[in-house]
């Protein structure tokens, strides 16, 4: 088409791709959590057997993710993951750290959490006693179900920590475009850019 002509179908088809700027977190509590993503408060909820997903900006650089967990009795822990275009890069398991006492700022991307203690794996999606039984949460995830020692712990409120970086080169958007008067194909990329 001329340029301020309107495009139809025998212009050609042109697809973009481009990264995702987001990412994807979904977890589950049980009984309950609070999320709080790179200092902001994200959601809660109370629903120990239906597990919640969050679409979230990513920071270029560190990103923090903390939870507070609580239980009113019974079995506690909560599980999570996080996806970036398709792709785990964080979960739930020993890495995370957890305090049962904690200051102002916890949530904070440069807190201090050194003086945590690590949280404790309490086995991957699927061990009992929750089964596969919490609806909306990937069957294959790997991420592990994590508290205290005890999920049975007397102390019912823990503070918890994980982050990850995205410091990657990212991708301009890629077109591609197809001529039906050519018949040939062409790919354009334009200049990429970092978000590290």
């Amino acid at each position: 088409a001329e340029d301020g002509d309107p495009v139809d179908e025998s212009d050609g088809v042109f697809t973009i791709q481009e990264q995702s700027d987001f990412m994807e977190i979904v977890i589950n509590g049980d009984d309950a959590y609070e999320l709080y993503v790179n200092e902001e408060f994200i959601g809660s909820d109370e629903q120990w057997d239906v597990a919640q997903t969050y679409s979230v900006a990513v920071l270029a650089g560190k990103n923090v993710l903390a939870v507070y967990g609580r239980n009113r009795g019974g079995e506690g822990a909560w599980i999570g993951e996080v996806k970036l275009d398709g792709t785990v890069v964080l979960q739930t398991d020993r890495d995370w750290r957890r305090s049962s006492d904690v200051s102002s700022g916890w949530i904070a991307i440069d807190y201090d959490d050194g003086g945590w203690s690590s949280a404790v794996e309490h086995g991957q999606y699927g061990v009992s006693p929750w089964g596969k039984n919490i609806k909306g949460f990937p069957d294959n995830s790997e991420a592990q179900w994590i508290w205290s020692e005890d999920t049975r712990d007397s102390q019912r409120e823990w503070y918890f920590r994980g982050n990850f970086n995205f410091d990657q080169q990212v991708a301009a958007p890629t077109i591609t475009s197809f001529s039906p008067e050519s018949g040939e194909a062409g790919t354009e990329v334009t200049d990429r850019k970092s978000v590290g």
